[in-house]
């Protein structure tokens, strides 16, 4: 086409703007065709053998150079492979499975061979097999899911489904760039233009942080940080009868910077003492220590005497390990868990991400 008019210019002797000029206008706006985040899942699994698409916002190319269709829908709507309002086939046989691809495009009539202007929802079923392999959707559409269905379902929301969200996600140029896997960001290289040197910021979704890249080939952490968040450490031991506080409690709180994790346990014995159980004891932690072992700190305070804990976080596993093995109710050297005891445990650790 070579020049092409901005949306805004008014229609002269010669003509107006024409639609395709005003797809290359919203393909400036947009970094690549996809699903524009909302929150949640886009296509979801109903009691029939139908899946229904949420509301979403959608960015579409049909052809290379054709600019980007921005179109999508307010309301849920169900499809099958005949489009909104139709079915999928039932269950495949004993022993089979079949993948499912929902999508969605927007048609422009005169284009493309393309005879109305309206979006287009639909899915395409693959051919059941004991190993399936995924079928090719038209030319132009944006993928929005893929359900991988064994005999063993009964409708696209019962057992026997797996409806992974497999969209790429898109947003305006200029604001980062959400990827779900690294495969994914691999991507990027080829359908995201960024100039020779310009930054391209990404949400690594798995790993919960922020990277830049200037080539699309090389990314680099920013540091993140995450809200102090809740959980229910597990005290246990590697073998032999296993502890419990009785009708104490025990509850943990964390904190990520990057993938560093900061940590504190604190149990408390119940008022009818404890079982301490045999062997090592250990508290879970969030997530899998990597690196090297990581000495933290304890402080147990029991029958009016504190004592310092030692403990560590060990590599390749979830969990902190008490230093000293406890035998029943004592931590080394018969010092005994009183009712209402209290133990505290605190330190940071690098996770696996």
């Amino acid at each position: 086409m070579g020049l092409w008019r901005s949306r805004g210019a008014r229609k002269d002797a010669v003509r107006g703007t024409a639609p395709v000029e005003m797809r290359k206008a919203d393909a400036l706006t947009y970094l690549r065709p996809g699903v524009v985040p909302i929150g949640g899942s886009a296509v979801v699994g109903t009691s029939g053998w139908q899946y229904q698409v949420q509301p979403v916002g959608l960015v579409g190319q049909r052809i290379e150079g054709d600019g980007y269709h921005v179109f999508g829908n307010d309301g849920p709507v169900t499809v099958g492979t005949s489009g909104v309002g139709g079915t999928v086939p039932a269950a495949p046989g004993s022993g089979l499975s079949r993948i499912d691809v929902v999508w969605a495009r927007q048609t422009s009539a005169g284009e493309n061979a393309d005879t109305v202007s309206e979006p287009v929802f639909g899915v395409t079923v693959g051919t059941p097999a004991s190993v399936p392999v995924a079928p090719t959707i038209p030319a132009g559409a944006v993928e929005l899911a893929r359900n991988t269905m064994t005999s063993a379902a009964t409708s696209t929301a019962s057992a026997g489904n797996s409806i992974a969200q497999t969209s790429a996600l898109t947003g305006v140029r200029g604001t980062p760039i959400a990827v779900r896997t690294d495969q994914e960001r691999a991507t990027l290289a080829s359908q995201v233009y960024v100039a020779t040197g310009a930054p391209l910021l990404v949400w690594n979704i798995p790993a919960r942080r922020f990277e830049f890249t200037y080539d699309r080939t090389q990314y680099f952490r920013l540091p993140g940080t995450t809200p102090w968040t809740t959980y229910t450490p597990v005290w246990s031991t590697a073998s032999g009868s296993q502890p419990s506080v009785g009708n104490g409690s025990i509850t943990g709180m964390y904190k990520m910077v990057d993938d560093l994790v900061v940590f504190t346990i604190r149990m408390q014995i119940g008022s009818s003492g404890a079982a301490g159980g045999t062997g090592a004891w250990r508290w879970s932690l969030p997530g899998t220590v990597a690196g090297l072992e990581v000495a933290v700190n304890g402080w147990l305070f029991t029958d009016g005497t504190g004592r310092s804990v030692a403990a560590r976080a060990v590599p390749g596993a979830a969990f902190v390990q008490d230093a000293i093995t406890g035998t029943g109710a004592s931590l080394g050297s018969g010092f005994v868990l009183a009712a209402n005891a209290v133990l505290t445990i605190s330190g940071s650790y690098y996770q696996v991400v």
